[in-house]
């Protein structure tokens, strides 16, 4: 069993996660509403506008894995994790001209990748580390939905016979649906289907993509507890 651990929001998960930008026709925020209550802008139905200092946690998807597959290189190994978690804490409030950031540098422990194996080779180890201080942007695309982007930290693969590659450093993107805190199947979540660029390895894949879901599972206001149920979470354009 290998491990991929401290993704800087990837993170997916996630881990580091994202800034929200506006432009003249939206002003992207976090909303938090009751069920079915979903409404732009977000307060016309008693939701609450989420601003800066707001803690959101996620894991894989029930019964999803966060795949790595490479091509390209000599070898070119598949990394499969069956576990993975992100927390990010923003530090911004959106709104028309703003931001929601989420900053670079997320901590050891904020993004975890375990439970990992590894094909073609088998034995392969893996190691994911926040040194290129991720930073992102997540973006009002309809309704209550969004697009997030950020910079891929580096990660490390080493196979037999000590072969090392090395990959991170463009931005990747995954796509933000709303839904439902602690519901079995329609909860909030992010998925990455993208690619990943080779940044070091001369015999090492030229590509990787890299394929998770994240179900967001908790959603912390500044000040309050941990919701983690029976409230919607989205993104709606105002």
């Amino acid at each position: 069993m290998r491990y991929l651990r401290h993704l800087g929001l990837f993170v997916v998960l996630v881990a580091s996660l994202a800034a929200f930008g506006a432009s003249t026709a939206s002003a992207d925020r976090l909303c938090l509403s009751p069920v079915g209550r979903l409404s732009d802008p977000c307060t016309t139905s008693g939701g609450t506008v989420l601003l800066s200092g707001t803690r959101i946690g996620a894991n894989l998807a029930p019964g999803t894995r966060a795949v790595l597959t490479t091509r390209g290189g000599l070898i070119n190994p598949t990394i499969t994790c069956t576990a993975s978690s992100v927390t990010v804490t923003t530090t911004g409030d959106g709104g028309s001209g703003g931001s929601i950031d989420i900053p670079g540098g997320v901590g050891a422990g904020d993004v975890t990748f375990t439970s990992c194996t590894s094909t073609n080779p088998s034995g392969c180890s893996s190691t994911i580390t926040n040194s290129n201080a991720t930073t992102g942007a997540i973006r009002w695309t309809s309704g209550f939905d969004g697009t997030l982007s950020l910079t891929a930290p580096n990660f490390s693969v080493t196979c037999p016979p000590g072969i090392v590659c090395v990959f991170g450093g463009n931005v990747i993107s995954g796509a933000f649906t709303h839904g439902t805190l602690g519901s079995t199947t329609a909860f909030p979540k992010v998925v990455f289907n993208t690619a990943i660029n080779q940044s070091a390895g001369g015999s090492c894949p030229t590509m990787a993509t890299w394929q998770a879901t994240y179900a967001v599972t908790s959603v912390t206001p500044p000040g309050g507890s941990p919701v983690t149920s029976g409230r919607d979470f989205g993104l709606p354009s105002s």
